[in-house]
């Protein structure tokens, strides 16, 4: 799945309500018929709903990072991950939608989406 498609559908499942509404607006939409051969849309739209409403703290436990391999991958100085993880400073909206987008592409049977 490209970042574009993927930013829109963050974006929805931000606005969206609740998953079921989130679901129920998507699930039914053309675009879906060339990913569904390889992951149920179902699926597809669950795991970018879960993505999307964890903080950034979460995105990078949920994908096994520390703080440190998190700044490090990332090239962020160690000290503004501490600022955001304690609430001294507010992590841009961008980046914590470009780690969920790793997180989701990283795994390998989403390589040809």
């Amino acid at each position: 799945m490209n970042y574009r498609l993927f930013s829109i559908l963050y974006q929805e499942s931000l606005e969206s309500t609740d998953y079921e509404s989130f679901m129920t607006t998507h699930l039914k939409q053309a675009w879906l018929a060339e990913y569904t051969n390889i992951h149920p849309a179902t699926t597809i739209l669950y795991e970018i709903y879960q993505l999307s409403h964890r903080t950034l703290t979460e995105l990078y436990g949920h994908a096994g990072m520390s703080q440190t391999k998190f700044a490090i991958s990332y090239n962020i100085p160690i000290s503004k991950v501490k600022d955001w993880d304690t609430g001294v400073l507010t992590a841009p909206d961008f980046l914590k939608m470009l780690v969920a987008y790793t997180i989701f592409m990283e795994n390998d049977s989403r390589s040809s989406i």
